[in-house]
């Protein structure tokens, strides 16, 4: 009986050993269970070089942070590299090394050895290769756009990265061969008078300033002279539109082409020359301005397009050239003080609306090559007494203008 006791009492105790056994093995795996879990959660992908999301080398300071990870926007960074009581609003005017009162509060514009990875394409990017470089790059070092010259990082046009220079208040994008001017918010719309550089040079190349590009002056509403250089061959749509104290700029003998509505609304420009180089104009060129009494237009252009002196109510004379065939849509609208215009025997088309309201107008001839116009041309032209036509036409001229007080005249 003792022995069968005693049989008991060691096999409880064995199996009491192995439950603490199991019970030791199974807390063993849960501790490396959480581990493995912890290890996993602290751990740093890499990405290939080159990649939107590649992490850099450790810093200068031994940090093993990733700028990439530390340096989204709107977030606090303990790696950017910018001090001061100061730093800037506007990462966009900051393309400095990122010290100083200046310094941006975004990381991701920031330069420096701790710059972070650029998360969106940025037209006027900060170097980030390290304090280094910027002593040899003055041009991106502490970017002012109303205090700086030369280099100020590039802007992507079409998928290729273009170089962009300051100069004298203005901004020049280098584009393929040549430099154009470009409407920028870098640009200093401050100044009373620009002069346009003939070429600007970038890594020892000089660039030909070939083109004054869509809106590059627009709204710069304290400009009062331009000066542009021999060598533009382009002026761009809407490019000085809304300079409004605007009062004097020249046309280079170079220049081929004008768009639509380049000196829309300078209220204040009272005259201009285009040059017989010109082959091309846009749509309301001369749109709305209001004080522009002369102007000489190119000698061998074909047509004036739709607006081209709407609203250019101090115009009070105009030669049209002897090549023009057409007169676009509404081009004398509200010129109140034309008083005369003698119409070229070139002219075959005049469009709708095209003296409307000319207040001021006395008489006209229409030529015996002009094609019948519409009868809502002379509305509101509430001085027109007499109106030239050909004798052949005149009965259909009759007809047309019906009701209305001018006299029809045939020569």
């Amino acid at each position: 009986m003792n022995a069968f006791k005693k049989s008991i009492s060691k096999t409880i105790i064995a199996c009491m050993v192995f439950a603490m056994m199991l019970g030791a093995l199974f807390m063993l795996t849960a501790c490396s269970k959480k581990q493995a879990s912890a290890d996993k959660n602290n751990e740093v992908k890499v990405s290939p070089a080159g990649s939107d999301n590649a992490v850099r080398d450790e810093s200068k300071d031994g940090s093993d942070k990733s700028p990439a990870l530390d340096a989204l926007p709107g977030n606090p960074s303990d790696g950017k590299t910018g001090t001061g009581d100061n730093a800037s609003d506007d990462p966009a005017l900051t393309g400095g090394s990122g010290s100083g009162d200046n310094a941006s509060d975004d990381p991701a514009l920031s330069d420096g050895s701790g710059a972070a990875e650029k998360l969106f394409d940025d037209p006027f990017p900060s170097d980030e290769t390290g304090s280094e470089s910027d002593e040899e790059d003055p041009g991106v070092d502490d970017l002012d756009p109303y205090n700086s010259e030369g280099y100020a990082g590039t802007v992507d046009i079409d998928g290729t990265d273009c170089p962009i220079l300051l100069y004298d208040g203005l901004c020049y994008c280098i584009k393929g061969d040549h430099a154009e001017v470009i409407y920028s918010i870098l640009s200093d719309d401050t100044l009373e008078t620009y002069t346009v550089r003939d070429k600007v040079t970038f890594e020892d190349k000089t660039y030909a300033v070939t083109a004054i590009d869509d809106s590059a002056f627009y709204t710069f509403t304290e400009v009062e002279r331009i000066s542009l250089p021999e060598g533009i061959t382009a002026i761009g749509a809407e490019a000085f539109e809304y300079c409004d104290v605007l009062e004097n700029i020249n046309i280079p003998s170079t220049v081929t082409r004008i768009g639509d509505y380049a000196f829309a609304e300078c209220s204040a420009l009272g005259s201009i020359t285009l040059p017989d180089s010109v082959r091309f104009l846009g749509d309301g060129v001369f749109y709305n301005c209001a004080s522009l009494r002369n102007i000489v237009l190119p000698g061998n252009i074909s047509g004036i397009p739709d607006e081209t002196f709407s609203g250019c109510e101090s115009l009070t004379e105009l030669a049209l050239p002897s090549t023009v065939t057409v007169l676009g849509d509404e081009v004398f609208w509200y010129c109140e003080s034309l008083k005369s215009l003698e119409l070229p025997e070139s002219l075959i088309k005049i469009g709708q609306g095209c003296f409307y309201d000319c207040t001021s107008l006395t008489s006209i001839r229409l030529p015996e090559s002009l094609a019948l116009p519409d009868e809502d041309l002379f509305d509101f032209c509430e001085s027109l007494t007499i109106v030239y036509v050909p004798s052949s036409k005149l009965a259909t001229y009759e007809e047309l203008f019906e009701g209305y007080e001018f006299e029809l005249k045939g020569y």
